[in-house]
């Protein structure tokens, strides 16, 4: 009610950061109901906002407009009410904090200036009093063998995003349980998620990529360390236009620096065609009857420490794989040499490319050799079995989407021995031989099936034939 006083602790939350403090004790004086006059002059947006309450401190406190204020402690955080911080005062003996109540549900959008805060809840789903940094609670896994969205725990999004929170399972015996965040398009419930997974025994970094109305899953598990059973882990999910990567830290500790995520999946299905209004929440599942906890933290923005870390822009190539391995054929018949899957929904528009540099080498001898290129199973080259006495050879061409079951097919080839060296002749009679490609391919569909981009190779004996380099590039609007 509007005048009352009490004695309460505060945590401070501040948009960036991953340090809280506690405020502890500070007196609340609630002057109106939320949101409502008095009315000051916001110092951030200078503009006019209601304030409902005054917090009072005695001494320093590091508390800036903006910050949020919520009741309880690091070490017991209570169920309490949530403010944020319009304006501070400073006095000789107390900083004075105007600050309005934020009821529930927080009417918040997503940006780079807000941190996202669920408190509508509902089902079984509420808020823990007994974590470190409080957040949500699952009391009752959803059964089923896909993520599953908690009730009310979303935000509805359009843009850019770069998302971090710490979750986790409990044991769960066999039964195995998973805590995920991730993206959802409502009106076809296709998405991308990341978490843990927990099977009783151990806990596991988990991305779930659903690509279809239909659901087909792809369920990818890193390498890297795995938990014990029941232990939170930190995990991370990135948007860039229509391109999304995932992240775990291999450790349990709070993620400070770049270096601390490992992107999880990096060469498989990390993008699809996102749309405004997407989902962005907590979601989970297991695989027996429903059953099980999980938790979540709040969800945080995250700030990279780095201009380096790589992202897609629209319009703009970027390197989804390289390799350096080399590779030769094996005596006679036709034999692959490099070869790459590129993930279904990668050129998602009309006039999406992908783009290949191969090259390598001809062994110094007199059989016939042969180069073969394709996509799916398609020949965008076969030049036929072709007396190459020795050399090198190089293609660079590009794949762009057409429709969804047709690339235009383009290259540029040399093979064989180079007709000059140094300005001077080589003597005898060189090996090569130049081809311009250009042609339509018919594929399966690119929105729902992923497509191999292979170079095989023919000849006599091994590594008569030999590719030493591919490197392919993406370009998405």
């Amino acid at each position: 009610m509007a005048g009352e006083f009490s004695r309460e602790n505060f945590i401070r939350f501040r948009i960036g950061s991953a340090v809280m403090l506690d405020i502890t004790p500070a007196w609340l004086r609630v002057l109106s109901p939320f949101g409502a006059a008095p009315q000051i002059l916001d110092p951030t947006g200078q503009g006019l906002v209601g304030v409902s309450a005054e917090i009072r401190y005695r001494g320093p406190i590091n508390v800036i407009p903006g910050d949020i204020l919520k009741a309880g402690l690091q070490a017991a955080p209570a169920h309490g009410r949530i403010f944020i911080v319009r304006q501070v005062q400073r006095e000789s003996d107390a900083n004075l904090f105007q600050c309005a109540e934020i009821a529930a549900p927080i009417p918040d959008e997503f940006d780079d200036e807000r941190e996202l805060i669920w408190t509508q809840l509902g089902g079984n789903v509420f808020f823990t009093t007994n974590e470190i940094f409080g957040g949500s609670m699952q009391t009752s896994l959803p059964a089923g063998t896909k993520p599953i969205l908690e009730h009310a725990l979303i935000q509805l999004i359009s843009g850019d995003f770069d998302i971090w929170t710490r979750l986790r399972t409990d044991a769960g015996g066999a039964a195995v349980r998973n805590a995920l965040i991730g993206l959802q398009i409502p009106s076809t419930l296709t998405g991308i998620f990341i978490g843990f997974r927990d099977n009783g025994a151990s806990s596991e970094p988990v991305r779930y990529d659903v690509l279809t109305g239909t659901p087909s899953f792809v369920t990818t598990t890193s390498t890297g360390p795995v938990a014990s059973s029941a232990t939170y882990y930190y995990v991370r999910l990135r948007r860039r236009g229509r391109f999304f990567r995932t992240f775990f830290k291999t450790s349990p500790g709070e993620p400070v620096a770049e270096s601390d995520w490992t992107q999880l999946h990096p060469s498989g299905s990390f993008f699809f065609s996102s749309s405004d209004n997407t989902r962005l929440g907590l979601f989970g599942f297991t695989n027996n009857s429903a059953a099980g906890i999980a938790r979540w933290d709040f969800i945080r923005h995250w700030i990279p420490d780095s201009p380096t870390d790589s992202v897609m822009f629209n319009n703009v190539p970027i390197c989804i794989h390289r390799n350096l391995t080399t590779v030769g054929n094996v005596g006679a018949g036709i034999d692959s040499l490099h070869s790459f899957p590129l993930p279904a929904n990668s050129l998602a528009l009309d006039g999406d490319w992908v783009r290949f540099t191969y090259s390598g080498t001809f062994a110094a001898n007199d059989n016939d050799k042969r180069i073969r290129i394709s996509i799916d199973g398609q020949l965008l080259e076969d030049f036929g079995l072709t007396d190459i006495d020795a050399g090198v050879w190089r293609v660079v061409g590009e794949y762009m989407r057409v429709s969804a079951t047709t690339v235009r097919a383009s290259s540029l080839a040399m093979y064989g021995e180079p007709l000059v060296a140094d300005e001077a002749v080589i003597a005898g009679t060189p090996d090569i031989i130049f081809l311009p490609r250009n042609t339509l391919l018919t594929v399966a569909n690119l929105n729902s099936n992923p497509v191999t981009l292979l170079v095989e190779a023919e000849a006599t004996a091994n590594d008569d034939v030999t590719q030493n380099k591919s490197i392919i590039e993406l370009c998405r609007q």
